[in-house]
């Protein structure tokens, strides 16, 4: 069953509600008013404006918005292969992590204890008895 709608007021290709006659979503589908001294229009519609007078100052259409892409055949361009780093005297692109302080526990709730140094203090209870942690050791690196 059709549903009878009141479309006065609204912009007739997007139906947004229109702000003094322009259509806010674009201005391009209303026509522009004459008067633009009004005090119904839109604080942005100068700015809007002063946009789209200058919107062909970019030649979009020679320069484009985005830099040229290459072929996905990049085959006939001659390019170099890609040398490798090792045997150019370059060290190894991984370097080993730096070795990880084994965690120091809570001995009661098994927390990670805060504090730089001793005394030592349970983030979950502080009355817990801190001054022997725990030790959790670092776990081992997987060999590839």
């Amino acid at each position: 069953m059709p549903v009878e709608a009141d479309l006065t007021g609204c912009c007739k290709e997007c139906y947004m509600p229109l702000h003094g006659g322009l259509c806010e979503f674009d201005p391009e589908h209303t026509p522009l008013p004459i008067d633009l001294d009004n005090p119904e229009l839109a604080s942005w519609l100068p700015t809007w404006l002063h946009n789209y007078c200058r919107r062909d100052t970019w030649h979009f259409s020679t320069i484009g918005p985005l830099p040229r892409l290459l072929g996905e055949d990049l085959r006939g361009l001659g390019l170099a292969p890609v040398p490798d780093p090792a045997a150019a005297g370059f060290p190894a692109l991984r370097t080993p992590a730096p070795a990880a302080e084994p965690r120091r526990l809570c001995p009661e709730c098994r927390m990670p204890l805060g504090g730089a140094g001793p005394p030592w203090l349970c983030p979950l209870v502080p009355s817990h008895d801190a001054s022997r942690p725990a030790v959790e050791e670092a776990p081992e690196e997987v060999s590839e």
